[in-house]
């Protein structure tokens, strides 16, 4: 998989909803890498231990206890896009490609049966990624055992010194690597790769997409992947990051058994010349196409200063991140404005590939008039630039940052060890030193609390005098004059007063909380404990009812699910409604009747809370994620959004431009188009589940939102979901105090029945969606009705092993053996609250006019699971896979509460938890096959083509 290493570790202001990002940024430094180098004074993390080999290779190991006593491993290669010459472009890429295409010990494909047979599944827990700077390969095990442990680092030594890259197989996978680069050629990655090319302008990695060039990658040869195979995959090019529930010092010396014999072929390949930025002064680059998201921006670009990272560096650059917060709280108060077209405005510092450092105004915006908003945020910009941030604005941010560094340290003991080997690898390629959460939060509680005004207003005047500004203008249309009408608008407004016109521009003061008080309590009329689940249902005299599980998985985090109404089935059959802006954000963008968003942000400040709507078929649903000492407070909010709703109209305008966007871009993504239209086609159109049309968006009202909700906030039936690190009576004393108080709710009202949602008539002739991308670019899925999951948990189980077995052999005949594919699934469905609905789907990009080898691959495929037991070796394969990651699933808060979202509406949803894991390991091959026979019947087969607009 090719991809851009863009530094985009975000802090997070947790706002209402949105989970506000404030753009790609350095980290508020989290430091790692090899113990500290000559001249930096950070203190590495303590826990790690680090090392190197004779040959040059380093590691870094550390020992994470966790949940599920699981092994990350990560074989870091410092080789990317950048180190290849201009005959060679996406041969890096190609290589990653070809480490599982058979080596020395390893046969074509048998690295990820081996893989698979421990209960790792390929794409979720193994896979590997080419960016510019580096190749990363990444194994997760369910287990530390030795037999794992073993086979992890037998299998990177294999991909490190023991790759055959055979003509056979190179010319397989080329076709492979062809169907990515086809699946990527879309508007967004194009856009991206302008993006770049702009921003470093003059250095190579502007063109060095990894994913190469078409040319290239058709006629890249055995010798040539050899070649830069030697050249780069070295040992002191590599660093192997091992995390998990095992004895560092045993790891260490398995590492060293397993490596230490490992030494570089031939000539080394030079170092990666990323230069440093060219100063060309202003430039300016226009991206128009159908579907892109509006959005200008201005970029101010300086070289990074040399040396390794230092005590004093990483402040100037915490002291730069909370002056640009600051300014943030007063930029985002122009997209609240009455008639604003600015959808968000942000500043955000950017690392960019060891070479650049980007200050970036980024302003999204509503229409076709790109220059109004830019002009109302730049002249903000430049107020505040010269007028300076307060201490108060100062303050505020620093209080978010240390919030969000505080959650994270609380919730150390339990991150995954995947986690925490992904940003192991993370600092090393920014060149950074790794701390863990507890040194983090110490590092910015010493450096951030005393930061002033001044400090801040320095560090804010001196990130906006680099190169620049570079101006990056996308829009889904043809902009009139092009970029030299664009270049000389923005001269023209850099050049103004930015005091003679605008809003003003200091953040507004914290704001007192109004909603505290629902009243008094109703009762408690039942209460019963689970005890084989460890869970808690209540249910209070107004009608509302709560499930609590009291976990230990995420520590200092507690999930909210509030479901209320009844959701997607009370909805009309006949027309689409506006669900697509409630969910797009235009319900709780609308704040409180009391509050605008931005009143809720600042009355929160400090406290770790958020709010989130979807759309469920039961239920409209609000969640929200908090910690032990902000439960009242999520609370609180949550239930504020039922009885005092603002539906202020203001949101829906922007949620409308983007969706809007969405809609259009899909239309160029056959991928996309898919995804989001398959499962509505698969629920027979029924429009309670379709995607709306770009007309019906258009046609939309700010009122149609409070026309969909206000009744169910207000009046409709409650059942709330509290799980994770939380005191059970704790959680039922918050609960009674906000929902428990609310006034009477109604009883649910919808009689679920299997006639409310039909799968669609088969289809023997596919289904076309047009899409507007490339001529070659195409997907075909084909689908069968199965049922639903509470009916027979069993049966729903044996259906996603089938799945899973359909899965394996779509990608060896169609990806592996064949090469049409690059992405191939197989999805079950099998519903929690639908009764009889369910459908199990398969699907694979693919070029149209090779549809028909799809569906004959997969009705094959089926037919031979209907006629025949699967083989114990791929029965081993797909059973193991499955169990780890139910057993994994189960040991997060995510499964509960999914699990216990209504469960004193569907008691069923209990016996599922009881059995699931069970269930699953008890099942044999001839319980697939069994399946199989019931559901996977050629004549009931549903099938869908995506094909360019007007192609056969």
């Amino acid at each position: 998989m090719a991809g851009i290493p863009v530094r985009r570790v975000r802090v997070v202001w947790i706002l209402m909803g949105y989970m506000m990002v404030l753009g790609p940024s350095h980290t508020l430094i989290a430091q790692s890498g090899n113990p500290a180098p000559s001249g930096s004074d950070i203190t590495p993390d303590p826990a790690v231990l680090f090392g190197s080999l004779s040959n040059g290779m380093q590691y870094e190991i550390r020992r994470n206890t966790g949940l599920t006593g699981q092994t990350a491993l990560r074989l870091r290669v410092a080789v990317g896009s950048v180190n290849e010459g201009d005959d060679e472009r996406g041969i890096a890429h190609f290589l990653e490609h070809m480490a599982f295409r058979g080596s020395t010990h390893l046969a074509d494909g048998e690295a990820w049966k081996t893989l698979e047979r421990l209960g790792v599944q390929m794409g979720a827990d193994a896979n590997a990624n080419t960016f510019l700077s580096q190749t990363v390969y990444k194994f997760d095990f369910p287990a530390s055992d030795a037999t794992s442990v073993n086979t992890g680092l037998t299998l990177l030594r294999e991909i490190a010194s023991e790759l055959k890259l055979d003509a056979s197989s190179v010319e397989a996978e080329r076709k492979v690597v062809l169907s990515e680069a086809r699946l990527r050629d879309v508007p967004a990655t194009q856009a991206g790769d302008a993006v770049l090319a702009l921003l470093l302008q003059g250095q190579v990695a502007s063109r060095r997409s990894p994913i190469g060039t078409t040319d290239v990658i058709e006629h890249i040869t055995s010798a040539a992947l050899r070649r830069f195979y030697q050249r780069y995959y070295r040992p002191e090019r590599t660093v192997l990051v091992a995390v998990g529930d095992f004895d560092p010092h045993q790891m260490e010396a398995q590492i060293r058994t397993t490596f230490a014999d490992w030494h570089g072929v031939g000539t080394a390949g030079p170092e990666a010349a990323f230069g440093v930025p060219v100063d060309g002064g202003a430039m300016t680059r226009v991206i128009s196409s159908p579907g892109l998201d509006p959005e200008v921006s201005l970029n101010w670009i300086t070289p990074l200063p040399p040396g390794p990272e230092t005590h004093h560096r990483d402040v100037e650059e915490n002291t730069e991140f909370v002056a640009a917060l600051a300014l943030n709280s007063i930029l985002v108060n122009l997209t609240t404005a009455p008639g604003t077209t600015v959808r968000q405005a942000a500043v955000s510092p950017l690392k960019l590939l060891h070479s650049a450092h980007i200050f970036a105004l980024d302003v999204h915006y509503s229409g076709s008039n790109w220059l109004t908003p830019l002009s109302l945020a730049d002249a903000t910009r430049r107020r505040v630039v010269a007028n300076g941030l307060s201490q108060t604005d100062v303050d505020n941010a620093v209080t978010s940052v240390l919030t969000i560094f505080q959650q994270r340290a609380d919730g150390a003991a339990t991150q995954r060890a995947a986690q925490t080997a992904d940003e192991m690898v993370l600092a090393l390629d920014d060149g950074e030193i790794y701390t863990n959460p507890a040194q983090d939060l110490a590092f910015v509680q010493e450096t951030l609390k005393g930061v002033t005004a001044e400090a801040a207003n320095t560090a804010l005047r001196a990130a906006f005098k680099g190169i620049g500004p570079r101006v990056i203008l996308v829009s889904p249309e043809a902009v009139q004059g092009g970029e030299a009408a664009v270049a000389s608008s923005v001269a023209t407004l850099e050049a103004t007063d930015p005091n003679s016109s605008g809003p003003k521009d200091a953040a507004a003061p914290t704001r007192n909380w109004p909603y505290a008080d629902f009243g008094v309590p109703s009762d408690i009329v039942e209460r019963r404990h689970v005890d084989e689940l460890d869970t808690t249902l209540v249910r209070f005299g107004n009608g509302v009812r709560l499930n609590v599980k009291s976990t230990t998985f995420s520590a200092g985090q507690i999930s909210v699910l509030v479901s209320v109404g009844d959701g997607r089935l009370e909805l009309p059959k006949d027309r689409r409604t506006s669900t697509w802006a409630a969910q797009g954000g235009a319900f709780v963008g609308g704040g409180l009747q009391a509050l605008d968003i931005q009143a809720i942000n600042r009355a929160m400040l400090g406290k770790v809370v958020s709010v989130r709507f979807s759309l469920g078929d039961l239920g409209f649903e609000l969640g929200g994620l908090t910690r032990p000492a902000d439960l009242d407070a999520q609370l609180q909010l949550l239930a504020a959004y039922l009885k005092a709703p603002g539906f202020r109209p203001q949101p829906f305008a922007a949620v409308r431009t983007g969706a809007l966007a969405q809609i259009n871009q899909l239309q160029s993504t056959p991928l996309g188009l898919f995804g989001a239209s398959f499962f509505g086609l698969l629920h027979a159109n029924d429009p309670r589940w379709m995607l709306p049309t770009a007309d019906q968006i258009q046609a939309a009202q700010p009122e149609d939102v409070r026309a969909l909700l206000a009744n169910s906030m207000m009046w409709g039936p409650v059942e709330i979901t509290v799980v994770g690190d939380v005191e059970v009576e704790r959680a039922i004393q918050a609960v009674g105090k906000t929902f428990g108080a609310l006034g009477p709710r109604t009883s649910r009202t919808i009689a679920v029945s299997a006639a409310d949602v039909k799968f669609p008539a088969p289809t023997p002739k596919p289904v076309i969606l047009p899409h507007q991308g490339r001529v070659d670019q195409g997907v075909a899925a084909i689908a069968w009705p199965t049922t639903d999951l509470l009916a027979d948990v069993k049966q729903a189980q044996a259906l996603q092993l089938l799945c899973d077995v359909v899965q394996l052999r779509l990608t060896e005949q169609l990806r592996m053996a064949a090469g049409d594919s690059y992405t191939t699934q197989c999805v079950s469905n099998t519903s929690m609250t639908l009764p009889g609905f369910g459908f199990l789907a398969a699907s694979a990009d693919i070029q149209p006019e090779k549809s028909a080898v799809f569906f004959s691959t997969a009705l094959n495929i089926v037919r031979d699971l209907r006629t025949k037991t699967v083989g114990q070796d791929e029965w081993d394969r797909v059973a193991q896979s499955a169990t780890a990651k139910l057993k994994t699933e189960m040991q997060g808060n995510g499964f509960w509460i999914g699990v216990l979202s209504r469960p004193q509406l569907q008691p069923r949803r209990l016996d599922y938890a009881r059995t699931a894991l069970p269930t699953l390991q008890s099942l044999t091959a001839a319980d697939v096959q069994k399946a199989a026979r019931k559901f996977l019947n050629d004549n009931t087969a549903f099938r869908v083509v995506v094909s360019k607009e007007g192609s056969p």
